[in-house]
């Protein structure tokens, strides 16, 4: 029996997108399909809390997770599928993002270095949030963390769903196509300088702090946390140099929200150390260990904000 395969879409204003996406997976050689759309139009969830939605009206064993200005090649869910079907402890599962016009590749294997910040590498960390297969036994345990409203959430289900003793695929074999930034910005531009926006750099911040909080153990984060605020100061210091105010406000608007929320996430803490079955050190080998901001930095300068 062919299994049925929940695809969620979260939408926030772009019909014409949400049009191309669907006829992509109308065109899906997986015939056993759910489609759940989630509009973000009238009351704003965020992609997280929207996912997490979308989820509890799922009736499929597999979930996925679509932005909506994705499009699937026909191969891509079968593929997917087949993966998580596999191995027992393939929980998550992606492929190879490319630009709407499928010239060029956005994402292959995505990482983090050992402060969540995302790297490519060789090995899989995590599933970008544009498109991601999730086996639904495994998110019901887990869920987004509805508090990252966007960006970061699919680093932080990996990671969790890794300290269970998950896995995460990546699969080159078949591919989806991104447009990318419709909602809060952030693309490589003509001249591969990295453009972005305020509000990306708040949430990615914001949340990659807390992300550290609940995921690390207490020995890590004691040796991890001070180099983190190391960076973060460094870079706060560059954009007052370059009398970006806007930009070190986002810093400081991300450390206020951890500071005031800190009770909740040392709450979300306890529960996943508690759940843990992995440990830091076989997390960390997949990781990569120096700073994926400095490599940014190198390969494309300094961002642009708009």
């Amino acid at each position: 029996m062919i299994p049925k395969v929940s695809i969620i879409i979260v939408n926030y204003g772009k019909d014409y997108f949400v049009q191309k996406c669907l006829e992509s997976i109308s065109k899906s050689s997986h015939s056993n399909l759910q489609v759940i759309v989630i509009d973000n139009n009238k009351k704003n969830l965020g992609f997280a809390g929207a996912c997490n939605l979308g989820a509890k009206k799922a009736k499929g064993e597999y979930l996925f997770f679509l932005n909506n200005d994705i499009m699937l090649d026909k191969e891509t869910i079968s593929l997917l599928v087949k993966k998580l079907q596999s191995n027992q402890k393939i929980a998550i599962a992606g492929c190879t993002v490319k630009n709407y016009q499928g010239e060029k590749i956005l994402h292959a294997n995505l990482s983090v270095d050992i402060f969540g910040f995302p790297v490519t590498g060789n090995k899989s960390f995590y599933i970008e949030g544009s498109a991601i297969m999730i086996k639904k036994e495994v998110f019901e345990k887990l869920f987004f963390d509805a508090q990252y409203f966007m960006f970061h959430e699919d680093i932080d289900l990996a990671w969790r769903a890794k300290l269970l003793g998950y896995r995460v695929c990546f699969l080159n074999e078949t591919c989806v196509y991104h447009w990318g930034g419709l909602t809060a910005g952030g693309n490589p531009s003509e001249r591969n300088k990295y453009k972005t926006t305020y509000p990306r750099r708040f949430y990615s911040e914001k949340n990659n702090l807390t992300t550290l909080l609940k995921n690390y153990g207490l020995l890590t984060l004691i040796f991890i946390l001070p180099f983190y605020l190391l960076i973060n100061l460094v870079e706060i210091l560059f954009f007052l140099i370059l009398g970006d105010t806007k930009a070190v406000i986002c810093y400081l608007k991300s450390y206020h929200w951890n500071i005031i929320h800190l009770k909740t996430t040392l709450k979300k803490r306890k529960k996943i150390q508690q759940q843990r079955l992995i440990s830091d050190v076989q997390i960390i080998k997949t990781m990569f260990w120096g700073s994926g901001k400095l490599l940014s930095f190198i390969k494309v300068g300094i961002p642009k904000f708009s």
